[in-house]
């Protein structure tokens, strides 16, 4: 567990990034932080980009470029560690992780800061039964709009759905996982689901549903994820030269390679 410290430091930490301290300061807020490990929370069921093994670590292509990014080529510390999304991001805001990629939003925002570089980027994309009565209709549909007067699901701790579909006008139920809202999607509790292309993929193939269940061409948005820190982190100063080194990374091809699928994933 990282050691904590006084609210005054974390606050000079955070600005250090925030609004551009002197490099004398920044270099102090940097030293500071030497040794801590930097404690990063995953989604622990989102193959192929996070998920646990059976020995409880985790593996993925998160996993795999933070390992690149921030352990071999910044040399910091690091922990991996996976729970239901829900959880690891209350983890971030409650100041008991330091971070975590994903999309930012804006409630993800008031309590972390993003890098500037992207570290993936992915489609949101629609998913229905393959006998559904929805799925040509569905099949010419341009944006989110098509979707109202439907039923959605989703997980918890999706916050993209909860962004785009919030309010009285849309019925979302939520899973406790994807994995779980995929079974409700094949038993009919929902018409479709709004969830990332590849990382469905891979849980339709994990769950044996991928004949039961048909992703639809239209993408309703592409996205990219960041690496969100908190703000109380004492490593957000770091984030310059986090998005230096992601700026190499994609010059050099490295980021491209580990973004890659598994050869085994749809």
């Amino acid at each position: 567990m990282q050691a904590v410290l006084k609210p005054q430091r974390r606050h000079l930490l955070a600005l250090a990034t925030l609004i551009g301290l002197s490099p004398a300061l920044r270099a102090q807020a940097l030293a500071s932080t030497s040794g801590q490990p930097l404690r990063l929370v995953y989604f622990d069921s989102f193959a192929p980009f996070s998920q646990r093994r059976s020995d409880g670590s985790m593996e993925g292509i998160f996993v795999d470029i933070l390992n690149e990014l921030l352990g071999k080529r910044l040399g910091l510390t690091l922990q991996h560690e996976g729970y239901p999304w829900a959880r690891a991001q209350q983890m971030v805001r409650k100041g008991e992780a330091d971070g975590f990629i994903t999309v930012p939003t804006e409630e993800r925002l008031s309590y972390t800061v993003a890098s500037q570089e992207w570290v993936t980027q992915g489609r949101f994309t629609m998913f229905v039964r393959r006998e559904s009565a929805l799925r040509e209709r569905l099949s010419k549909a341009r944006d989110i709009e098509a979707l109202r007067g439907l039923t959605l699901g989703s997980y918890l701790g999706n916050g993209w759905v909860k962004s785009r579909f919030s309010g009285k006008e849309w019925d979302v139920s939520y899973a406790t996982s994807r994995s779980h809202a995929l079974k409700m999607l094949a038993a009919q509790r929902f018409d479709v689901l709004v969830d990332s292309s590849n990382a469905t993929q891979a849980s339709l193939k994990a769950t044996g549903l991928d004949q039961e269940i048909v992703e639809l061409a239209p993408v309703l948005e592409s996205s990219e994820t960041r690496l969100m820190l908190a703000r109380n982190s004492p490593h957000v100063a770091r984030l310059p030269q986090i998005d230096a080194a992601l700026r190499r990374m994609k010059a050099d091809g490295t980021l491209a390679r580990l973004s890659q699928l598994p050869l085994d994933a749809p």
